[in-house]
């Protein structure tokens, strides 16, 4: 894709449901790394937040318990579930790579995919504020598509452990790798690490089980791929 072709991005607004005051901030927001600076990583922080949080007042208004609403919202936010969406939209052909990340299928992994659609949704947060984020969130997670991921029927834990077992492995390892924010709006930031796979996944949360369920659930797909 040429960023600078209209009716390419035009495209990409119609499919979110919100149209850019500045196209500026979409284009950066579709600039991986890869390409070199500036990119999408401090977009890519900021829309995780975003998203976490309208998907935690979402699930909290429908009247669901702690316990539900952590495995619920781990299901929305978890890597499968944004590359999925991702894939939906077509944002692969989108995102703009660097050589080597273009020769390796960047355009179609679960993790770049994944962290563009964060970063798309902290562009429209700098763009449209708050409201601007929710519209989005609800068009692409909400409306049409959430009955899916209610529907849990196994935590990401104990789905990462069978799969890990099934496939002849030790159990995942979580280590709580930093603690912050008051008493009552405490934030953790929990590792969890797969050694002989030789895969970690740092995730936060407003509990350490909500941050051990958001890692587990990230590292389910990147397991699979290893198998």
């Amino acid at each position: 894709m040429v960023l600078d072709n209209d009716a390419a991005l035009s495209s990409l607004e119609s499919q979110l449901g919100y149209q850019f005051q500045n196209r500026e901030i979409l284009k950066l927001a579709l600039t991986h790394r890869s390409a070199g600076y500036p990119n999408n990583e401090r977009l890519e922080y900021l829309g995780d937040a975003v998203l976490g949080y309208v998907i935690a007042e979402y699930l909290f208004k429908q009247g669901y318990s702690e316990d539900q609403m952590s495995l619920m919202r781990a299901n929305f936010v978890k890597r499968d579930t944004l590359a999925d969406i991702a894939r939906g939209m077509n944002l692969g052909r989108s995102i703009v790579l660097g050589a080597g990340a273009r020769k390796d299928g960047g355009h179609d992994r679960n993790s770049i995919l994944a962290d563009t659609l964060e970063a798309i949704i902290g562009a429209v947060h700098v763009d449209g504020g708050m409201d601007s984020g929710i519209l989005v969130i609800n068009n692409l997670f909400i409306r049409g598509n959430s009955d899916r991921f209610l529907n849990v029927d196994k935590d990401s834990k104990t789905t990462l452990q069978e799969l890990l077992q099934g496939m002849g492995f030790s159990l995942p390892r979580y280590i709580v790798i930093d603690e912050s924010g008051p008493a009552h709006k405490r934030r953790f930031k929990v590792r969890c690490d797969i050694t002989e796979l030789n895969l970690s996944f740092e995730s936060l949360g407003g509990s350490r089980k909500e941050a051990e369920q958001r890692a587990a659930g990230n590292l389910i797909d990147m397991v699979k791929e290893r198998g």
